[in-house]
């Protein structure tokens, strides 16, 4: 008995080992610099990828931020490719935000509670995550770039108070919960749109009027929630719907 629980500890040890060993490698350094917004001198932390292009941007000073700000492309002379986890969260003077081209991703809460933004070109980004507008409260329209591939899962991307949503010409597919909870109250959905995925109008309570274009596939509870959305024209294009979901 004693030999077979001296094993077990063993065993667990080795597995502890390899967890620290692993996250030890996996680590990656983290970098500071400076560049200026609006005569402002910004503080920027971030991570480096294999291809020493600049990743999880993060502004550490967003109090100091006003008005209308331009992401830098480049830093130190590195590409800037994605975005961080909060990287202005609670950039409350901030009033309109140009992501530059080069970045495909928005963190988590990347922009959360930046109360006066007003204003969102989101460049040539292919992913949001989960929240990244929330708390924008003055955010109340924003234009989606056909680049956009992806969001977090199941969670919203914009605040409540978004009444406006468009789409560029070109956009394939509509992302997970991209719309989810916004006041919006009427959709223009492309002809280039040919997916529509899971839950991505869920709980637009506001939503009346959907021209849902050619789409092919609408997943399942894409409009779940949408209590004045009364009725439909369903396309001649439509070939499938999630299995046994409404």
């Amino acid at each position: 008995m004693l030999k077979k629980i001296f094993s077990i500890f063993i065993m667990i040890l080795l597995l502890v080992l390899l967890v620290g060993l692993s996250e030890n490698v996996l680590a990656k350094d983290t970098y500071t610099a400076t560049s200026t917004i609006n005569g402002v001198t910004v503080n920027w932390q971030y991570e480096l990828n294999e291809s020493d292009q600049i990743e999880e941007l993060t502004c550490t000073n967003t109090s100091d931020l006003t008005g209308k700000i331009t992401i830098p492309s480049t830093i130190n002379g590195k590409t800037v490719v994605t975005l961080g986890n909060d990287a202005f969260k609670s950039a409350t003077q901030i009033t309109e935000v140009i992501i530059p081209s080069t970045v495909k991703e928005i963190g988590l809460w990347a922009f959360r509670d930046c109360t006066k933004l007003k204003n969102v070109n989101l460049g040539n980004v292919e992913e949001i995550e989960g929240y990244a507008f929330e708390g924008c409260t003055s955010l109340t329209n924003v234009k989606i770039p056909k680049t956009l591939k992806s969001t977090g899962l199941n969670q919203p991307v914009f605040d409540k108070n978004l009444k406006t949503i468009t789409f560029e010409d070109g956009l394939t597919k509509i992302p997970q919960a991209l719309c989810a909870e916004t006041e919006i109250t009427e959709v223009t959905i492309p002809s280039s749109v040919k997916e529509i995925d899971l839950w991505a109008f869920r709980d637009c309570t506001k939503l009346k009027k959907v021209n849902l274009g050619n789409v092919e596939e609408i997943a399942g509870h894409a409009f779940e929630g949408c209590t004045s959305l009364t009725n439909v024209k369903i396309p001649k294009t439509l070939k499938s719907t999630g299995l046994n979901q409404p």
